[in-house]
Parts: C-alpha cells; structure tokens; sequence
C-alpha cells in the first residue's frame, strides 16, 4: 500500500508535526519516505520561519517503536554549513539499533552548500527523481542512490 502527502512552506512547528503524524498513521505502511527541501545549517534544516530544526530529531522521530523493522529512507536537500553552533544539549540521546532499518540521503555533507540551480532546481533532487523513474521498480534504492551520488559527483 502506498500514500503520498506532499506539504509546502511548512514552519518548523508544522514540519515536525506533519512528520509526527505521519510516523502515527505509519502502521498501515510497510515503508516510510520522508523527503525534506530547504534551506540548512549543519545538522540542521530550516522550517519556513527560519528557525532551524535538528535532523537528529527528525532521525528519532522516524525510528521511534512504530517503525521499528519498517525500511525508512530520509531524504535531506538542504545546505550542511555551519553557521551557527549546534547545542549539544538538545540533540535526542537516540540507541544505534534503531538506525539498522534508515538510510539517509542528503545532497551534501557537513559542512559543505548543497549545489542548486536557480531555474531548474537541485542537481541532487533531479538525478534522485530521474534515477527513481528509470529504475525504482527493479533496482535497490540503496544501489539507486549509489548511482545518483555517481551522477551529482561528476
């Protein structure tokens, strides 16, 4: 069984809620995407407010007890430079096994800009849909993101 929601401009407080009952409405699924554009800080994305939200947090909130054996596949299009510090504090104390069923995809690693095109988008974000529209109904999605990382490194 497959859904798709898909939600714009969503503040900080509504992406965590939208993530949140996501996750509670998982049990009907046996998979979980969650696919978030926009702007970041390292370790962080930005709701539509500017306010930065902790991609641990969203990392706990999708490997919480709903979905635990379920594969999870988090998406991540958003800059990963530090500009700010990261309060150490306020990052979720989250155990290792509960990421044995997560992959994370981000168009950058920490500390880097993620690249964009002004007009035609994302270079990461385009090669992902292309790779997924030629080859998600016979390929793993772990070697499908091998592939786009090929393709965005070239």
């Amino acid at each position: 069984k497959r859904s798709l929601s898909m939600f714009e401009d969503l503040t900080h407080l509504e992406l965590m809620h939208r993530i949140r009952e996501t996750v509670k409405l998982s049990f009907q699924f046996d998979s979980l995407i969650v696919c978030i554009l926009s702007h970041g800080t390292e370790g962080s994305v930005y709701g539509s407010n500017s306010i930065p939200v902790e991609i641990s947090e969203i990392e706990h909130i999708i490997t919480g007890d709903t979905l635990v054996g379920k594969p999870k596949l988090l998406i991540i299009q958003a800059c990963q430079k530090d500009e700010s510090p990261i309060n150490e504090r306020h990052k979720p104390n989250v155990e290792p096994h509960r990421f044995s069923d997560l992959v994370k995809a981000m168009s950058t690693v920490p500390g880097y800009s993620a690249m964009r095109h002004t007009l035609e988008g994302t270079w990461f974000i385009q090669e992902l849909c292309d790779a997924v529209n030629r080859f998600g109904d016979r390929r793993h999605i772990v070697d499908i993101l091998i592939a786009v990382n090929r393709k965005v490194s070239e």
